[in-house]
């Protein structure tokens, strides 16, 4: 009874987030694709230069609310972006801000992906604190992210941009049956070493559990190397598995690929994946 209540609500939660509607406002303002989603912009950071780091941003149409006035035909969403560089939590002086109003005016109907960036003035050596605050100029819904800016390593993520085949930028670490191209910013470099792992992790314990959690063991399965094709390393994982590529073996940073053999992952396309989810909020009873 309590596993079906809870799927009746998660239900209930995904429908209600879906809806849509139209709103006519008092000033002749037509709001239209009104959804209570919050807004999630996603980010990624690359030191491309030593002096600067570029943040590439993107936005989903769907969770944006287009309005327009009713003398007019054209739709439109905005939202605004400001941004905060700091050194430190702890020694939080102010090194770089701004903000960045971003309008879409294409039709909400067809959805599609809003990409774009801006540069902090991060120099080389050092590690900030990037808050970055996007807020739906018109739904009034607000987006919080703190991003770590570690420009003290030359070998962590941060250090290489990973494109699609189409030449967009990639903004997650899921690969999705084709080929990734990857930018690392020492131009000079000609390979890249990659570390296979097979690993089959359980799912996460809930909050309220007191487990032993085991070590990750760094031992690959299998290693090998990429070469340089004119300015990128096309790479296709061609097994299910974690992959780590490095620029240096010696230290365990990288770049982080995650081939799970499901195309659509990490999304939920399934009643049954929607309740897996559910265990790590209840009892093994209640589950």
């Amino acid at each position: 009874m309590i596993r079906f209540f809870l799927f009746l609500c998660v239900v209930i939660i995904i429908w209600s987030c879906n809806s849509s509607k139209e709103i006519v406002t008092s000033n002749n303002t037509i709001i239209s694709r009104y959804t209570p989603t919050q807004i999630n912009p996603q980010f990624v950071v690359y030191h491309d230069q030593d002096s600067s780091s570029i943040v590439y941003f993107k936005l989903t149409s769907e969770e944006l609310l287009y309005a327009k006035k009713e003398s007019s035909s054209l739709y439109k969403s905005k939202v605004s972006i400001n941004y905060k560089l700091i050194e430190s939590y702890e020694k939080p002086n102010l090194v770089d801000k701004g903000v960045l109003f971003v309008v879409d005016t294409i039709s909400p109907e067809n959805p599609h992906e809003i990409v774009g960036s801006f540069r902090v003035n991060a120099e080389a050596g050092n590690a900030y604190v990037l808050t970055i605050i996007a807020e739906d100029s018109y739904k009034k819904s607000v987006s919080l992210s703190d991003i770590i800016i570690d420009k003290k390593s030359t070998l962590s993520s941060q250090n290489f941009i990973v494109r699609e085949s189409s030449g967009k930028v990639k903004f997650d670490s899921f690969y999705r049956n084709e080929p990734l191209y990857i930018t690392f910013n020492a131009t000079a470099r000609k390979n890249l070493t990659v570390r296979y792992y097979s690993r089959d992790f359980s799912l996460a314990a809930p909050p309220f559990s007191v487990i032993s959690v085991k070590p990750f063991d760094f031992k690959s399965d299998s290693i090998y190397t990429i070469e340089k094709s004119k300015n990128n390393f096309e790479f296709s994982p061609n097994k299910k598995g974690l992959y780590l590529i490095q620029a240096d073996t010696i230290q365990r940073k990288g770049l982080c690929i995650i081939n799970s053999s499901n195309p659509q992952f990490p999304t939920h396309n399934s009643a049954q994946e929607i309740i897996e989810p559910l265990r790590f909020i209840t009892t093994k009873k209640e589950f």
